[in-house]
């Protein structure tokens, strides 16, 4: 799925094992005016967007830099090294 789609911006590179893996489990990108990136964009920052709750069981043992931060409750992932986040339908946000 990803060998397909973009990252505009290296900053976010260290998320892609991430997103790979959630889609491997079963999560889909829901693309958005970018179509063919992993990320968006808007005035919060970079952001991907993903089916059904995230599949915290598929990542939870991956390795990650400790800026990364899985959030089950409100079913989203932030890392405030590049300041992105991957976001389940459980997240409550603006389009």
């Amino acid at each position: 799925m990803l060998e397909n789609m973009t990252v505009t911006d290296d900053s976010y590179r260290h998320l892609l094992p991430l997103v790979q893996a959630l889609v491997d489990a079963g999560n889909e990108i829901i693309p958005g005016r970018e179509t063919n990136s992993v990320f968006q964009y808007n005035q919060g920052g970079a952001y991907c967007r993903m089916s059904g709750r995230l599949r915290f069981d598929a990542i939870r043992d991956l390795p990650r830099r400790p800026e990364v931060v899985f959030d089950e409750a409100k079913d989203c992932i932030g890392c405030s090294h590049c300041w992105a986040i991957i976001y389940g339908d459980a997240t409550p946000r603006d389009p």
